[in-house]
């Protein structure tokens, strides 16, 4: 169902977020995108492996990781993005750009992704305890505003290392003008 191009969920949101500001709230905080280990981070759903190879093929001749994996923060449980992270890990990505978020975050919805009800986030909550995985398709998050867009390239992705001081060490460097003037 859709409420002027929008779906019920999404107008909510926006309902929401209005509502907020009319009454003086603050807006709400940007977004941090973070790098995470594609090891510390957890799967949710069941994907969809023709998918997975076909965004993979996308990825891989784009040469960047334009969309951010939104996790919980506490716990690296994908929240959206179950084919991005099963296409980093075929790509043998190490790391990831992630938005680490919390379910009690305002800008954060749930609906189940075939009545558009709102979803019992007690059974997310179960797939980190039991560490099982829900059916494909079962949750449908929207994120108000939405999340921002990024544009690192893969190969930093494959090769950067936490800790060292300089990040692009990854990147060719090119000397320094001056030097290659001296004779």
């Amino acid at each position: 169902m859709t409420v002027t191009g929008q779906t019920v969920l999404e107008h909510a949101v926006q309902h929401r977020l209005s509502q907020r500001l009319e009454h003086g709230a603050p807006p709400p905080e940007p977004y941090v995108v973070s790098i995470r280990p594609v090891h510390a981070l957890r799967p949710s759903e069941c994907v969809d492996q023709a998918k997975v190879i076909e965004l993979a093929d996308t990825v891989r001749c784009k040469g960047h990781w334009t969309q951010p994996v939104p996790i919980e923060a506490s716990t690296g449980l994908v929240m959206d993005g179950n084919h991005r992270l099963q296409v980093a890990q075929l790509l043998g990505l190490r790391y990831l750009p992630c938005v680490p978020l919390r379910y009690d975050d305002p800008r954060v919805s749930v609906a189940c992704w075939r009545t558009g009800q709102p979803f019992e986030l007690r059974q997310i909550f179960q797939v980190v305890e039991q560490q099982v995985l829900l059916p494909f398709k079962t949750t449908r998050h929207h994120f108000a505003p939405g999340l921002p867009r990024t544009e690192i390239p893969l190969d930093l992705l494959m090769a950067w290392q936490p800790g060292r001081n300089d990040v692009f060490q990854a990147f060719p460097t090119t000397p320094n003008l001056a030097q290659q003037q001296q004779p």
